[in-house]
């Protein structure tokens, strides 16, 4: 089964949390933003049973993986 990727990455005016199938969302700090990300990858676990991760967009270009559901 794929896993869902939550991406967290550099905005225009903060942190912007990305997921499939949902608008994506803004915030200030970027450690608030990785705890939106973690959140929404475990209730999206939780409700659909397929695997998630977080991913985290570094300003090199490079994603880093932080964190995995199921």
């Amino acid at each position: 089964m794929e896993r869902r990727i939550v991406s967290v990455g550099l905005g225009t005016y903060g942190w912007r949390v990305e997921m499939p199938e949902r608008q994506p969302i803004t915030i200030a700090e970027m450690q608030r933003a990785i705890v939106m990300a973690c959140n929404l990858a475990r209730v999206d676990h939780q409700i659909s049973g397929q695997p998630t991760a977080v991913k985290v967009r570094m300003n090199c270009g490079d994603g880093v993986m932080i964190g995995f559901c199921g």
